[in-house]
């Protein structure tokens, strides 16, 4: 594990500077997060080294895949299969290169384990932007293609595995 400390978003925490050099995922910690923290839609959890300054974070929401879109055993029965988006996923680019996405999607896995534990969930989806070593990222970390899409998936109970195992 890493020496930094996880923490769920708030407005004492300085993200202005931010940049994890993909501009899409810098803007919304610094422009969006706080306000999909506010509403409900979204839980953002940030890493924090020992100045308490923001140095990556990740982002869930709930939500609901259809059954189509997943191998036929998780959706016998359903139109929709309820579960968790990992919406963002972001390592400050000072940071890049040393080994810390593996961690902090460990994080964000160990957090939709106790999310399911608590309210119940089968899978988790993530979207790896049109960008390969993003998506061999999550390739190799256990997450399975959607076919025609960048969206991968995992079984939260596969997660409980690797959460267990780490």
């Amino acid at each position: 594990m890493t020496a930094y400390r996880l923490a769920q978003l708030d407005e004492k925490h300085d993200v202005s500077s931010f940049d994890c050099g993909e501009g899409s995922l810098s803007n919304y910690l610094r422009s969006e997060a706080q306000n999909a923290q506010a509403s409900g839609e979204a839980r953002t959890h940030v890493w924090l080294d020992a100045d308490d300054r923001v140095v990556a974070y990740f982002t869930l929401m709930i939500t609901r895949v259809k059954k189509n879109d997943l191998p036929r055993q998780l959706g016998i029965g359903r139109a929709d299969i309820p579960g968790f988006l990992l919406a963002k996923l972001a390592v400050a680019s000072d940071l890049r290169g040393r080994g810390l996405g593996p961690d902090l999607l460990l994080d964000a896995l160990s957090t939709i384990v106790r999310g399911a534990d608590a309210v119940g969930g089968r899978v988790i989806v993530v979207d790896a932007l049109p960008h390969e070593k993003v998506h061999a990222f999550y390739a190799s970390a256990d997450f399975k293609e959607i076919p025609g899409s960048y969206t991968l998936w995992m079984k939260v109970s596969t997660a409980r595995e690797v959460v267990a195992a780490a």
